[in-house]
């Protein structure tokens, strides 16, 4: 590790030759088309340039390397990440004003790739990356779209991979407390979103999945047992709060038994075997949410939080 640490700082950019390719390039003229008037060795040194710090950025998975959901669910600060990250990236020669010029409109134009380009080319590394070009862009206003988390993960959660997929990452992210981190919140920054937004988002959805869920599944275990009920809505027994989710199901059991009187078979109706305790498992199994998220049974309460 230490070699590699000793590699990534003596392998460094000259910054005295690159200040003076960029002067003679700022004091260079520009053609009536926009293109520069320059030699092919500035056009040369300066894609050289992009490419070592393409290079650079990759070796600072050695230091930091994560996904950014895990980082979602730390306690790091992500400007305190930063700042670390770009003492490596200055002492071997990117200090920021070395990598606003390298992304410089006349830069840019000479080569013909801005800072978009080289996103694309590493913003599916790590989380730490992600953090590292999404601030970089927004601290030297770079003009690019960098996605924390990956474009993938902010198109399911804006729902344009369907439905399900959308209310799978609500669900997840409030499992792993974006609402709370500093990176979570700042994931949700980029999605216009503050964690009360995002609190109400999720309550919106993670109703709309037990309904589907949990309603679908009671309705098949009851048709089982000849009961339709048909108009079961979750709502009724469902509470939601800032960080946590209840299920009534002692209140379920009520409104169920309730249903086997309407068949008017409630003569066979077995308290032993279709008690409280079946409701319960039934609505537990039904939630698929075990895995997930802590469930905790309080007195005839499922208590679902992160």
């Amino acid at each position: 590790m230490i070699k590699k640490y000793n590699d990534f700082i003596l392998e460094k950019l000259n910054t005295s030759e690159f200040n003076r390719y960029y002067n003679l390039l700022m004091n260079s003229a520009i053609t009536t088309n926009g293109k520069n008037d320059y030699s092919i060795n500035g056009k040369d040194f300066f894609r050289t340039c992009r490419t070592e710090f393409h290079t650079k950025i990759r070796s600072l998975c050695e230091y930091y390397d994560e996904y950014y959901s895990h980082l979602a669910r730390s306690n790091n600060d992500p400007n305190t990440d930063f700042e670390e990250m770009q003492k490596l990236m200055d002492r071997s020669g990117y200090t920021l004003d070395i990598i606003k010029k390298l992304y410089s409109n006349r830069i840019s134009n000479l080569i013909e790739k801005d800072f978009s380009h080289s996103v694309g080319f590493l913003d599916s590394i790590n989380g730490y990356v992600d953090l590292y070009l999404y601030t970089l862009n927004d601290k030297l206003n770079l003009n690019a779209n960098v996605f924390l988390g990956g474009k993938g993960v902010h198109n399911d959660i804006k729902g344009e991979n369907g439905e399900e997929r959308e209310i799978d990452e609500y669900i997840m992210k409030y499992a792993y407390g974006y609402h709370k981190t500093s990176y979570g919140k700042l994931f949700l920054k980029q999605l216009g979103m503050t964690p009360e937004k995002f609190i109400d988002g999720v309550s919106a959805r993670i109703k709309d999945y037990l309904q589907e869920k949990v309603g679908d599944y009671l309705k098949h275990c009851l048709r089982s047992i000849g009961i339709n009920w048909n108009d079961f809505d979750i709502s009724k027994y469902l509470t939601t709060e800032e960080d946590r989710f209840t299920i009534h199901y002692s209140e379920m059991y009520i409104d169920f038994k309730q249903e086997f009187k309407n068949t008017g078979r409630d003569d066979w109706y077995d308290e032993d075997k279709f008690d409280e305790d079946w409701i319960r498992s039934v609505v537990l199994q039904g939630t698929g949410l075990n895995n997930i998220l802590k469930i905790d049974d309080v007195g005839g309460d499922l208590v679902i939080h992160e």
